[in-house]
Order: structure tokens, then sequence, then C-alpha cells
């Protein structure tokens, strides 16, 4: 699994600001819970999008719980079509027990196993969620480790809670890319880019009629 599939956050007491941490340095502990979408996506054999297509990938879950969910949009033409599927370690021992979520067998790959979720969602959903959408702004946004230098003025000056949620988002065209993961931006001020990120997780739990907190 790639050291990159999750990211632990630290608060550092001397600064009062968050700072990451890679997943390898978890790994030995949470190793069941470093479950990566781009290593899904090699694991799928997930094709780039062709000209005048955009693709978007959105990946969201809790850091100490299993699965995670990935969800895939793809505009060709105007037509948005999108998938669900849920995911998770294959070395967490889980299988067996997410598999009543499934509607369909469990695949496997990449140390890896997923499958489609079992709630049925209607086709349009996915289209209203791609059209809410903030794509401009996907394209250009920065890791949120880079935001973690906020304005001494500013009385709460956090970015991550440990141990809670994180929603990742990847953008898709033939002529850019963008994918970056950002940890509990409900709770990440003042950046404005949180809000992007908490934006795209409000669009994703109109999927279900759930927040990501219940799921």
């Amino acid at each position: 699994m790639a050291a990159h599939a999750c990211v632990v956050f630290v608060r550092s007491a001397r600064n009062n600001v968050t700072s990451p941490r890679l997943c390898a340095l978890a790994l030995a502990t949470f190793a069941c819970i470093c479950a990566s979408a781009q290593d899904l996506s090699l694991a799928m054999g997930l094709q780039a999008p062709g000209d005048g297509e955009t693709e978007v990938h959105i990946t969201t879950g809790h850091y100490l719980g299993l699965p995670h969910y990935f969800v895939r949009l793809r505009e060709t033409e105007g037509v948005v079509h999108g998938d669900e599927w849920i995911f998770w370690s294959t070395r967490s021992g889980l299988s067996e027990s997410l598999r009543s979520r499934c509607s369909d067998a469990v695949a496997s790959g990449h140390g890896l196993s997923w499958c489609h979720k079992a709630d049925s969602i209607d086709p349009s959903a996915f289209e209203r969620l791609y059209r809410t959408l903030p794509l401009e702004r996907i394209a250009t946004l920065p890791p949120q480790e880079s935001l973690r230098s906020a304005p001494a003025e500013v009385p709460d000056r956090r970015c991550v809670v440990l141990d809670r949620w994180f929603i990742e988002v990847e953008l898709r065209t033939p002529a850019r890319w963008n994918r970056v993961r950002y940890s509990n931006p409900d709770a990440c001020r003042p950046w404005a880019e949180c809000q992007v990120m908490r934006s795209v997780a409000e669009g994703l739990e109109g999927l279900h009629g759930t927040t990501h907190s219940e799921r």
C-alpha cells in the first residue's frame, strides 16, 4: 500500500497549528484504515477521461472506521453518469462482515477490496451532485497542509481534528488534474478552501439523505 494512503494529523503545542505526518508514521498501528482511493482506481482499472470528458472522484470516510465510500462521476457530452462503491483494506479482515453492504460480488486487488454499495440510488442523483460541484475551485485547491499558517490574530486556527473524517476529491480531464484530501473541513477555519470541500461533502450527503457522521 502506498505510503500516502492516509494522513495522520497532530497538534503542535508550541505554535498552536496542525501539521501532517505521512501514513507511514502510523502504518503499523492503523494499517487497516489506510485505504487509498488512488490505489482503488488502479485496482479497478478505471480509464482516464477522453477528449471532452470530465471525471470527478469523491472519497470519504472515517480514519478509525471502515468501509470508505468512493463515488465516480463522469460527464460526456453533457450527460453525467455515476457509480458508488464501498472499499476497505483487504488485510483488515472485514470482507465477510461487510459483504452484506454490497449489491454485487466483492472484488479485490492492490491490497483493497470493494463492491457496489447495496443502497439503491436514483441515477439522476449523480447528475444533481455533479452540477453542484465547484469544479473550477476544485481544480486549483491546494493541499490542506499548506493552509496551516493562519494569521496570529485568528482566535481559532485549527485545521484538523484527530481521528475524525476526511474527504478526498480528484478532478480529471485530458488537460488538467488535481487531487486533494482534507480532514474535517467542517472544523477547518478560517480558510475558504475548507468551505469548498465542505460544500462537496454536503452535496455527497444528498445521495443518501444522511451526513458523513451517520454513515
